[in-house]
């Protein structure tokens, strides 16, 4: 079935608008990945005993996330097992090693906690001076990469939606000349 020139361009300005629109959408992803890349001076620093402390397994990956509860707020943490074997060992709190069975803060008392984050990622912390979770600077290429990726994509459906305003159905009735 052949579209009709008038469903033919309604089709290919939803299309374009719809592809500009993740276009602007791989921008946005692009600046929270360089949003969660900060140097070690610009992280807030605690050493308040969490309220509670909780291990949460990711649905969909074998990750499993260390929660701090602080002043009703929530960060957390990718933690490895052999981290989380350490702080169980440290704590002497076994409830850790199952998720979602959380440990409250009076029952963390004599524990030293610091820890530094930045909005709601833990990115170090220490407990009884043993770090738990380091500090490691990561890399921004792919930030890096789905920035670029989204500016190269904007730029063209940005030409395209142009081209619709400017040339109209005459690109329909070009692409039938040539048969």
């Amino acid at each position: 079935m052949i579209l009709s020139k008038k469903q033919y361009y309604k089709r290919r300005w939803f299309l374009s608008i719809l592809f500009l629109l993740s276009g602007f959408w791989l921008i946005y992803k692009a600046y929270g990945m360089f949003g969660y890349h900060k140097n070690i001076e610009e992280l807030k620093k605690g050493n308040i005993v969490p309220s509670q402390i909780l291990v949460e397994k990711s649905e969909s990956t074998d990750n499993k996330f260390l929660a701090l509860f602080i002043d009703n707020e929530k960060i957390a943490s990718v933690i490895e097992q052999s981290e989380l074997d350490k702080l169980i060992e440290l704590t002497k709190k076994n409830e850790l090693a199952t998720t979602n069975s959380p440990i409250k803060g009076n029952e963390l008392s004599g524990i030293t906690f610091e820890y530094k984050y930045w909005n709601d990622k833990l990115f170090e912390l220490k407990v009884n001076d043993y770090t738990i979770i380091m500090y490691k600077k990561e890399s921004k290429t792919l930030a890096f990469v789905i920035l670029i990726m989204g500016i190269i994509w904007t730029s063209f459906q940005v030409w395209v939606i142009i081209k619709l305003v400017t040339k109209g159905t005459t690109i329909y009735d070009n692409s039938f000349k040539n048969e």
